[in-house]
């Protein structure tokens, strides 16, 4: 995933990604005017002047700010902000983080398979999933979205075995905070977490569900406030109402992916049904081999931690596969998945 992080020659020519430098560059520049001036760094994080805004003189932005506060927080440490320096980190720090689903499909692949020799099969054809390789090379919010999910999927599988304490529904709530700070459609882990409790609610009784819920809902709520300030138009940690800007943004791309005018648009406009975006995510998606071996994982009979993967499963599907654009890179979630899900048929 290190590899070929050059892979355009440094023209930058990802539209999204070009976004993604361009607002971290303007925080960049707010950060050191707001340290400069003396601003604490609670100030800085809640202040009524937001210092870590992507929005900020009417910039259209609807990602999440982690990705954005990692990479800024990062240059700034290592003393490098220019534009070049600032991609290759983004690049680099994306890298990075999508790796860590290869440990992660590891992981859960013990969990539903118990041989280590399966588990490690399904690793490796998450390490060599087109549509995972390709996304760890551009500085977007995909590959974050996609291995903070995984691993809210981990937490919450450690969560419904045996040793499953409140410790691990602490761990649930932060990393899907997290995962929310990246990209809305974090809310699929929605469906997982409601059958976690359901598991719970089955081996431990309802009080023990009731306070896992409360718990972790309570974990991601703070967690999602810290990792994405921007969402919010209070000052002050308290200060939860959302952002009228946030909201108008979501709008107004809405309303653009719509209209017939951009070339860009075409594609979406001039019908791409759902069997297209299966054939490609089958191709191209988690690769043929990887695809196959996912199918014939679905064909066993569920039970316990499966039913966590099919309900994720599930809603990746929903949130991206039915809506107006249904593009490839939006089912990165789906990949981890089906590499686990092929352990049993390894």
């Amino acid at each position: 995933r290190l590899m070929g992080t050059a892979w355009d020659g440094w023209a930058n020519l990802h539209p999204d990604e070009r976004h993604m430098v361009f607002v971290t560059q303007d925080i960049q520049r707010a950060l050191e005017a707001a340290l400069a001036g003396g601003r604490g760094w609670g100030e800085i994080w809640f202040g009524p002047e937001a210092v870590f805004d992507p929005r900020a003189e009417g910039k259209l932005y609807v990602y999440g700010d982690l990705p954005l506060i990692v990479v800024t927080l990062t240059s700034r440490a290592l003393g490098t902000t220019d534009w070049g320096s600032t991609l290759l980190l983004g690049r680099n720090l994306t890298a990075v983080v999508e790796a860590s689903t290869v440990l992660g499909v590891f992981m859960l692949g013990l969990r539903l398979g118990g041989r280590p020799i399966a588990a490690l099969a399904a690793a490796a054809l998450m390490a060599m999933a087109p549509t995972s390789l390709q996304l760890a090379n551009f500085y977007t919010v995909d590959a974050w979205l996609s291995a903070l999910c995984l691993w809210t999927l981990v937490a919450l599988a450690a969560l419904i075995g045996p040793e499953g304490r409140l410790r691990h529904a602490v761990a649930a709530g932060a990393l899907a905070g997290l995962a929310g700070a990246c990209k809305v459609t974090a809310a699929a882990l929605i469906l997982p977490a409601l059958v976690a409790i359901v598991l719970i609610w089955r081996q431990r009784g309802a009080r023990t569900a009731l306070a896992t819920t409360a718990v972790g809902l309570t974990v991601g709520i703070a967690i999602f406030r810290l990792a994405n300030p921007s969402a919010f138009a209070g000052t002050g940690f308290w200060g939860l109402s959302l952002s009228t800007e946030m909201l108008a943004d979501f709008a107004e791309v809405r309303a653009y992916i719509r209209d017939p005018g951009p070339p860009s648009n075409w594609q979406w406009l001039a019908g791409y049904p759902t069997t297209a975006l299966a054939r490609d995510a089958f191709l191209f998606g988690t690769g043929p081999v990887l695809g196959l071996l996912a199918l014939v994982g679905l064909w066993r009979r569920p039970a316990g931690m499966a039913w966590l993967l099919l309900a994720a499963l599930a809603g990746h599907l929903v949130l991206n596969a039915t809506g107006e654009v249904r593009a490839l890179r939006y089912l990165a979630p789906v990949v981890p998945l089906a590499a686990v899900l092929s352990v049993p048929a390894l």
